[in-house]
């Protein structure tokens, strides 16, 4: 029911509107005033320079804020991506994780609505301002539309849309994919205070609202069981078959607009694989944390915070609501109606049981979310009231001058804690370069270890893509393989990465994990002196092994001449390799090139006197080289890394040359000289990619439990991979969306 304006509002027709305006404009100048007056910026990036391989170039920084770091490397990278590559990557990401769904399969891929309006319309390196800028300004929108709705004054309204925005529970989530729910949450319990009348109209409008309240994802649940129980319970009149009706057919038409989402959210993930149930975050500690800030659940989320993952999702989120917000919404208690103070004082009552209880008992119940930011927004529509309930019999004069001092209180109270946290950087500071080569050799090989050297998805800001990723939801096959998951501490050498066409290799200087697992795998033989020869060279017998890159010969005292590797058909010279040279001062390390000769080969060693009998040879097949070693990162170019298209069985004369490639199509050009297989390091994905040869459908399979095989016949073929969504699942969302817009303007002939 949308009430009438109190009587001290109604003098002036647009002013409820000027006093959110300008409340909203004063809130926003106080949130952005580094970027409006000192040339500032949101850049939760710059966290990343106390992490490697940033600290190396920076020096010591102090420790990030947790979800500061969680935004750098979780959100950050989807934004990044959706502003480079817009909606080009809505089907299919192939820069976080080996490739995966794009944004639209989830709000938590950046698919969430607000994320993707900044990152769309935004300008380059100021996604996370405008960002927060939508999200302030939704909560306080949002907030303010619904006190007013349940009949505050425009300055109640303000003063609890203020006390809403400022509010742990929902600044908390400013810089990460749930702050679309907690900001258009309140969307949802509009239908159930409006006035509409009529079926049509009434279901068109409970479709709107939830539409924009589901895209935001499941924290937007609470949101949505409040809505739902204000309409059924809530109001004064009875339970009626058109309104349940009405609700009903609302429902079913945002589960329809909602359709492609959710049939992308299923066909993207590993076929068999099941979802892992949702753990709550922590509870409150206590009522205390209600009114000043609680420091113990902040503490824990930065012990458990390394440079390589972000804080864990189910740490404790504040629950500041602050003494002011409280003291008014306990007035506001006083000030309603029976049947108002009732609803609204059962929601505080069961989401603050919510937000209290162990989460063992909300695992076992099925409940994923803890209502903190439904408690919140009770709260602040209870305050609302109160505000009004202290003004009421103020002179029409007082009443402004009250409105600002009560806003006043609610911001002193709650923006520094909601605004210390805002990761405000200078231009310098919020750009971060990669210290890789640029360009990369682009060899059709698109997968970027980065194993121990930067955090899981940070690459994607860069534009390269990771095997890695922060999180793999139902792709259980995969994680298995990458074994690193999260904190990327395995054994970087491990065959699989090559199987996952994991090329390049990322270390900091100062860690040297790379060269330390490279001694490890060395052979050490003997090789016997041959004689013959000038007297100046040394001449050795020596079997080198396929894949040998490197070989290291003991420092001789008679001095170290040039090397060289005689084969029966070719003799090359070899060049110094540096990439064990500081690890091994007691050896001289050669590099074996790709056309060097293998097997049975002489080793030569010119211009040294007095060589010993035998010389110790240490051989490194590892096939890993060092590309790069410049601004406190080494490169490492691992040459067993597979090739992101290749025909198996593998044959001389059979190639496969990738001619076209987008996010959501590859096409390559196969040669075999037999039936084989094309594997494409394309995620296998059934249902979402489907492949042609030569214009024809053909049947796909997994390979290497992950990618994609595509059987091709021999000779010449044309192989096309294309990730769509089925027109039918279109077709049912568009209908949808008509059918909306025809309920909203139908009206019934009387």
């Amino acid at each position: 029911m949308k009430a009438a304006a109190t009587p001290y509002n109604a003098g002036v027709r647009g002013e409820p509107r000027n006093v959110a305006l300008g409340m909203l404009l004063a809130l926003l100048l106080l949130t952005f005033y580094p970027a409006l007056m000192l040339g500032r910026r949101v850049a939760p990036e710059s966290s990343l320079r106390s992490v490697p391989p940033w600290r190396h170039e920076w020096g010591p920084s102090p420790d990030p804020p947790p979800r500061v770091l969680a935004a750098a490397t979780q959100l950050g990278p989807r934004l990044a991506v959706i502003a480079r590559e817009g909606v080009a990557a809505a089907l299919w990401d192939p820069w976080i994780g080996g490739g995966r769904a794009g944004w639209l399969s989830a709000p938590r891929e950046g698919g969430a609505p607000l994320p993707v309006l900044a990152a769309l319309l935004a300008r380059p390196q100021w996604v996370w301002t405008a960002l927060l800028a939508l999200t302030v300004t939704a909560s306080f929108t949002a907030a303010w539309v619904a006190a007013r709705w349940i009949g505050a004054s425009g300055w109640g309204a303000a003063v609890g849309a203020m006390a809403y925005t400022l509010a742990g529970p929902v600044a908390w989530h400013w810089f990460d994919w749930r702050g679309s729910a907690v900001a258009l949450g309140p969307l949802a319990l509009l239908p159930a205070l409006s006035n509409t009348t009529g079926w049509g109209r009434r279901a068109a409008a409970w479709t709107l609202a939830l539409s924009a309240v589901v895209l935001a994802g499941t924290p937007a649940i609470p949101f949505i069981a409040m809505a739902l129980a204000h309409e059924f319970l809530g109001r004064d009149r009875r339970l009626s078959l058109p309104r349940c009706s009405a609700v009903a057919a609302a429902l079913l038409l945002v589960m329809m607009v909602r359709l492609p989402i959710a049939w992308l959210a299923s066909a993207a993930t590993e076929p068999g694989a099941r979802a892992a149930p949702a753990r709550p975050a922590s509870p409150l500690p206590g009522l205390r944390s209600l009114v000043s800030r609680d420091e113990s659940g902040l503490l824990a989320a930065k012990a458990t915070t390394n440079a390589g993952a972000a804080a864990p999702e189910t740490a404790s989120e504040p629950g500041l609501l602050g003494a002011t917000t409280l003291l008014l919404a306990a007035l506001g208690v006083v000030a309603a109606g029976g049947r108002d103070r009732r609803f609204w004082g059962a929601v505080i009552l069961v989401s603050l049981a919510l937000s209290l209880a162990p989460t063992s008992w909300l695992a076992s119940a099925g409940l994923a979310q803890r209502p903190l930011a439904v408690l919140a927004f009770a709260a602040a529509l209870l305050a609302a009231r109160g505000v009004d309930s202290l003004t009421r019999r103020l002179a029409p004069g007082w009443i402004p001058a009250a409105g600002v001092a009560l806003c006043a209180l609610v911001v002193l109270e709650l923006a520094p804690v909601a605004l210390h946290e805002v990761p405000f950087a200078t231009e310098r500071d919020a750009q971060l370069q990669l210290p890789v080569p640029e360009p990369l050799p682009d060899d059709g090989l698109r997968v970027l270890a980065m194993m121990a050297a930067l955090p899981p998805d940070a690459a994607a800001s860069f534009g390269i893509a990771d095997v890695r990723a922060t999180w793999f939801d139902r792709e259980p096959a995969y994680e298995n393989l990458v074994r690193g998951g999260r904190s990327g501490a395995s054994d970087v050498l491990d065959p699989v990465y090559a199987q996952l066409g994991a090329r390049w290799i990322l270390e900091p200087v100062p860690l040297r994990v790379v060269s330390g697992l490279l001694f490890g795998d060395i052979d050490v033989v003997e090789a016997p002196r041959i004689s013959g020869g000038d007297a100046t060279t040394a001449r050795y017998r020596l079997a080198v092994p396929e894949g040998a890159c490197r070989l290291g010969l003991p420092r001789l005292p008679t001095g170290d001449g040039a090397v060289f590797l005689q084969g029966a058909e070719v003799t090359t010279a070899l060049e110094e390799d540096r990439a064990l040279a500081e690890e091994s001062l007691d050896w001289r390390w050669v590099s074996v090139r790709r056309g060097a000769p293998r097997g049975d080969v002489v080793l030569g060693v010119i211009g040294v006197s007095r060589a010993p009998a035998s010389l110790s040879v240490a051989v490194d097949v590892s096939g890993v080289r060092l590309a790069t070693d410049d601004q406190g990162m080494r490169v490492w170019d691992s040459e067993h890394a597979e090739r992101f298209a290749r025909v198996e069985p593998a044959a001389p004369s059979a190639s496969a040359d990738v001619t076209a490639m987008s996010e959501s199509r590859v096409e390559i050009a196969v040669h075999a000289s037999q039936a084989s297989n094309l594997v494409v390091q394309v995620k296998h994905r059934p249902r979402l990619w489907r492949a042609t040869v030569n214009g024809r459908p053909a049947a796909t399979t997994a390979a290497r439990d992950v990618w994609t095989a595509v059987p091709v016949p021999p000779g010449d073929s044309h192989v096309v991979l294309r990730a769509a969504i089925p027109t039918a699942v279109w077709g049912a969302s568009a209908a949808a969306v008509i059918m909306t817009a025809l309920l909203g303007l139908y009206r019934r002939s009387t």
